[in-house]
């Protein structure tokens, strides 16, 4: 047992030092913040990491920001102006981010800035991969945890037309 402690950590260092792999670390850590409730240091970790990281690897930390904003303090054009930017480096750089999570969010953002043209079509990209994802029997758990925000996006993107009750969904990756 003692000489698996002592070949991970060798392992981990070397990986760390790939790029890809240590802002995909930065990432886990925000993640693992946020869901332990210290807000305040992942928002901290995200936005110092957002200000030294190469664009190519920032989707998934635009993405963090983006729920960050949307979740937590529902600061809706901002947080589709996040959800905005780790979609066009999800886009430009094929990124190994979460697409459901981003086009989820982007789609929930735009619902709640009254754009509901903008909020169709990234809930339209949203779909495409939901669906697909749900022919996968091992993605289905996954999958499972959007299936009140897609009856919520669809009751206000497709709805009556009245948005006088907008109360925002409740994210599907709290703890």
């Amino acid at each position: 047992m003692k000489i698996i402690k002592y070949i991970k950590f060798p392992i981990w260092w070397l990986l760390c030092r790939i790029p890809f792999c240590k802002y995909m670390s930065v990432g886990y850590q925000i993640d693992k913040l946020t869901s332990s409730g210290e807000i305040e240091k992942a928002k901290t970790l995200r936005r110092d990491w957002l200000n030294k990281m190469p664009e190519k690897y920032a989707s998934a930390i635009w993405r963090s920001e983006g729920e960050f904003l949307l979740y937590e303090d529902e600061n809706y054009p901002d947080s589709l102006s996040a959800f905005t930017k780790a979609i066009s480096i999800h886009e430009e750089y094929a990124s190994a981010d979460n697409p459901l999570r981003m086009y989820y969010g982007a789609a929930v953002s735009a619902v709640m800035n009254y754009n509901m043209d903008e909020a169709e079509a990234y809930f339209n990209k949203f779909l495409s991969h939901y669906n697909e994802y749900r022919q996968i029997k091992n993605l289905q758990n996954y999958t499972n945890k959007f299936s009140d925000g897609v009856k919520w996006l669809r009751e206000h993107i497709y709805g009556d037309g009245t948005r006088s009750h907008l109360k925002l969904v409740d994210n599907p990756y709290e703890p």
